[in-house]
């Protein structure tokens, strides 16, 4: 694509894309000011997680990974807006030249936060969708043994296989492009882990819904056949656990299905006509830039999404902020309550109103 011996009419381009076009600038600054929310909100939502005792070890701690694989994400799409903003207000002509024209290196250090924590928020979805699998085939005993230590060695596993990965990349190329993108340098190997991604991504999409019907339809057949309150109750929590996943696991697969019609974008490597890669090439500057937008909106669409939807996060969030007399979770909030003792109290208030 482009050399060094090509730096002038990069610079040309820079400045045409990033100063005389709005378009670039304008979702830089929907970026920036959205991976604010985005950190803020998912930022919540993880505290809530986290003081939140009624949810099961694993499920808690595998969330836990989750949240904060999106927290790293929006940092890093907050240091990536950051950067183009800080470029195009404040420097000019050669300063803005360099600034903007990117090596693969260059590349790699300014967005490595950001792809390790997608990468992050793909495992831990496909790691959710495993353990909800053993919470279903062991429900009968699943509370009583927790099983702590296939959380814990899931959510260290996360960690020692993403960093790895991201040192392994060639950081040699001659290349140089007036925007950061890994696929612009090797869209072949790209390629290739986004099809492993989407692969991952959409078997977890199924497990979760497949695992949410299954458990509803195996309720209303234990309650058909008047079985124990604590197998019910064992149920409903696989239901209601399920249910909080959908919605995760959803919209993280909506974003990397998105991430396919990027390819269809990218410039053409068959061609040698300087114009017609120019046009290709602001065409997907500006997508890819919308699609790493849409991490954090989504993710703030999500944390409303479960603030509406789950009983367990809100009463959370309640009780984070002190407001438990305020609400009608105040009475029966069971935020610090083991899910031993839940289940004892459930059997207890059922008994009560039998």
């Amino acid at each position: 694509m482009f050399n060094a011996s090509m730096l002038p009419g990069i610079c040309k381009m820079i400045k045409w894309i990033y100063v005389e076009n709005s378009r670039m600038r304008s979702i830089f600054i929907i970026e920036f000011i959205s991976s604010i929310f985005a950190i803020c909100t998912a930022l919540l939502i993880l505290l809530a997680i986290i003081f939140n005792k009624k949810l099961h070890f694993n499920m808690r701690l595998l969330l836990i990974c989750f949240w904060g694989a999106i927290i790293i994400t929006c940092i890093g799409t907050l240091i990536d807006s950051s950067y183009y903003l800080i470029a195009i207000i404040s420097k000019m002509d050669v300063e803005l030249c360099d600034w903007l024209s990117f090596t693969q290196s260059d590349c790699i250090a300014l967005r490595n936060v950001y792809y390790v924590g997608f990468l992050m928020i793909i495992v831990s979805t496909s790691f959710l969708a495993i353990e909800r699998v053993i919470a279903t085939l062991f429900y009968r005993t699943y509370e009583r043994n927790p099983r702590r230590w296939l959380s814990i060695s899931v959510a260290l596993s996360q960690w020692f296989l993403i960093f790895p990965l991201m040192y392994y990349q060639n950081h040699d190329n001659e290349y140089i492009f007036p925007y950061c993108a890994y696929e612009l340098f090797n869209s072949q190997m790209v390629a290739n882990v986004q099809f492993g991604v989407i692969t991952i991504q959409i078997c977890s999409f199924v497990i979760t819904i497949i695992l949410w019907t299954h458990n509803n339809k195996k309720l209303l057949y234990r309650k058909s056949q008047n079985e124990n309150i604590n197998v019910r109750y064992q149920l409903r929590e696989n239901i209601s656990t399920s249910k909080l996943l959908v919605p995760l696991v959803t919209i993280v697969t909506i974003f990397v299905l998105t991430g396919v019609s990027s390819h269809i974008l990218l410039p053409s490597q068959q061609t040698d006509n300087y114009s017609i890669i120019i046009d290709q090439l602001v065409k997907y500057f500006f997508y890819a830039e919308i699609q790493a937008c849409f991490l954090p909106i989504a993710s703030i669409i999500l944390t409303i999404i479960l603030y509406n939807t789950s009983k367990i996060i809100r009463s959370s969030i309640f009780h984070l902020f002190g407001l438990e007399c305020c609400t009608k979770f105040g009475t029966k909030n069971s935020i610090n309550i083991l899910p031993n003792e839940f289940i004892h109290r459930t059997y207890f208030d059922q008994l009560q109103r039998k």
